[in-house]
């Protein structure tokens, strides 16, 4: 062979042919695991109907498990519902039942002394008193007689409502006018104290006058509804004592006649 030929480069020559290109590098595959959402179809209207009857049949046998075992051990059943349960129920919630009247009264009054029939002098006080008076049911005079238990309803029948307490506010009650002559007779805190007493029985008359019975019984009615009914599924119904008149019997009874206008006219009264 020659060595000059042209397919064969001359000794001691480098050869400048282009080396093939490397292939690139593939990256390792990484295999990720995804979810998969699969369409739900709607349930036929057999099937809800069998799965409602199956979970309603579950529940009663549930029920009827945890009555069994009630009935095995007493501390986990509910207590019985009696009138006598129901009347100790009631007794601890008299002070609930109760309605308050405010008002002010003014209570003129005066003493004349007397000599042979003849007015020698006279002592006059104007009172001005504040207070309250409060009615209620005294329910501790219920009885089992008093509560009826049905199978769906409970029925209690009240007490009539009566005047429970009446008081003057000193603090806000005072002697507006104090008058008394040369020769009257020294009686202003005789007089002070007729007046206060008075005052109790005016401001209880107004209070019946403005039905302040009535509100008593439609406050216990409320009350005894929401105790009883969150102790017991029952329909509770309460028959209270009617109020046959405006007026009512007054723990205060009246120094003299309550309407002459002596006693003095009622100024401001609020329920």
């Amino acid at each position: 062979m020659d060595k000059d030929s042209p397919n064969n480069p001359p000794v001691g020559s480098f050869s400048h042919e282009t080396p093939p290109p490397l292939s690139p590098i593939q990256p390792k595959q990484r295999f990720s695991i995804g979810w998969r959402f699969i369409p739900l179809r709607p349930l036929p209207l057999f099937t809800i109907v069998l799965l409602s009857l199956m979970g309603l049949v579950g529940w009663q046998l549930i029920e009827h498990g945890f009555n069994q075992i009630s009935k095995l051990l007493p501390g986990l059943s509910p207590p019985r519902l009696t009138p006598g349960t129901v009347v100790l129920q009631l007794r601890n919630a008299a002070d609930l039942t109760t309605a308050i009247y405010t008002g002010e009264v003014i209570i003129p009054i005066s003493q004349d002394q007397l000599v042979a029939s003849f007015v020698i002098g006279s002592t006059k006080l104007v009172y001005v008193a504040k207070g309250h008076v409060k009615a209620g049911i005294d329910l501790s005079q219920l009885t089992d007689g008093d509560v009826t238990i049905g199978i769906d309803k409970i029925q209690i029948r009240l007490p009539p409502a009566v005047i429970l307490d009446s008081k003057i506010d000193l603090n806000q009650s005072k002697v507006f006018d104090h008058q008394r002559t040369l020769l009257g007779p020294d009686v202003g805190v005789n007089l002070q104290e007729i007046a206060q007493r008075e005052a109790l029985v005016r401001m209880e008359m107004a209070a019946c006058e403005k039905g302040l019975l009535l509100q008593a019984n439609e406050r216990a009615q409320v009350v005894i509804n929401q105790l009883l009914t969150q102790s017991s599924r029952l329909k509770v119904e309460v028959v209270p004592t009617p109020v046959t008149s405006t007026r009512c019997h007054l723990i205060n009874p009246p120094l003299g006649n309550a309407n002459d206008p002596h006693y003095g006219p009622w100024v401001e009264s609020t329920p």
